[in-house]
């Protein structure tokens, strides 16, 4: 059977010994868990003396499976796990994590998984591989938060199905990796801003991104980052155009900190399978960003995604 390997490391500023209970104490995992923050709701069972090699739990949703996982192996910086899948389907894997520490107050985690995919599945290797290492990115960046901060702030809801309305906008487009779409969207609003100065044009609505092209696989994005506007005249600069009236989207708001807003479109994606929908690709997918970061607390940030459905 074809064999999968996925690592993803990052930097913590907290020492070794605050860190590896986050990991090693598994009811500490729904605070961090890039698929328990998925389904809240879903059935999450401890078992055994947390901490200890033996001890495990197991979760059951609708939209992220039923598995299991225990602790096989601990020591003060590093830790080995017996992982179990058996929805949507069985598969095993051994999953590590390695913490180096940096200095008295900072360390580095590193999160490992080799496993095996059913023979059935060999030509998903690489595409498997390249959404649980998007998991495990999301997953160290909350196990980050939850260290140095002492919680994670990202809440998710899911709406009712929901249409976007018509809507003319002023915009600027890029395309660029995910690791730089937040910076080149911060390039893009000040020439927002600039050109709706000189317009005779008026804001109507929250500013919103636009992904077209959405290939985490070859990690290519396409976008762009608009302001809804009324009224007639020349802008300069930046682009104009008018956003289709699309009838059924799925609808996830995510309230906390940008950073965390791919758990919300993982949340989308897992909703739509679950709920047996099918996505309507040519549209891409838009976040809409509800409130001004300039004015509202990171922690109480609103935006809403919406993708597309048939």
């Amino acid at each position: 059977m074809p064999t999968m390997n996925v690592s993803r490391e990052i930097e913590i500023q907290s020492p070794i010994e605050e860190v590896i209970p986050l990991i090693r104490r598994f009811e500490h995992w729904p605070s961090w868990s890039p698929w328990l923050c998925q389904e809240r709701e879903a059935e999450v069972l401890y078992n055994g003396e947390q901490g200890e090699v033996g001890s495990g739990y197991s979760w059951n949703g609708s939209r992220i499976g039923a598995g299991s996982m225990s602790l096989l192996s601990a020591n003060a910086s590093s830790l080995r796990c017996d992982l179990n899948f058996l929805k949507p389907f069985k598969s095993h894997a051994e999953v590590g994590f390695e913490l180096k520490s940096l200095g008295d107050k900072n360390c580095s985690v590193s999160w490992s998984m080799e496993s095996k995919l059913p023979f059935f599945l060999f030509f998903m290797r690489q595409s498997f591989e390249r959404f649980i290492g998007l998991d495990y990115e999301r997953g160290l960046s909350m196990l980050k938060e939850l260290a140095e901060n002492g919680e994670v702030v990202s809440r998710i809801s899911i709406e009712p199905l929901s249409e976007l309305h018509e809507t003319d906008y002023i915009g600027v487009s890029g395309r660029c990796k995910l690791a730089d779409l937040g910076p080149a969207m911060q390039e893009h609003f000040p020439k927002l801003g600039a050109a709706l100065a000189e317009s005779s044009l008026t804001q109507n609505g929250p500013v919103f991104c636009h992904y077209r092209v959405m290939d985490p696989i070859r990690d290519h994005w396409e976008f762009t980052t608009a302001m809804p506007v009324s009224g007639d005249g020349e802008v300069s600069g930046v682009e104009r155009g008018t956003r289709a009236a699309i009838a059924r989207c799925a609808h996830i708001r995510h309230t906390g900190k940008y950073i965390h807003l791919g758990n919300a479109w993982a949340t989308a994606f897992g909703w739509i399978r679950a709920e047996k929908h099918r996505q309507l690709k040519k549209h891409g997918g838009f976040e809409v960003y509800l409130d001004d970061p300039a004015q509202t607390p990171a922690s109480e940030l609103r935006t809403d995604i919406y993708v597309p459905l048939k």
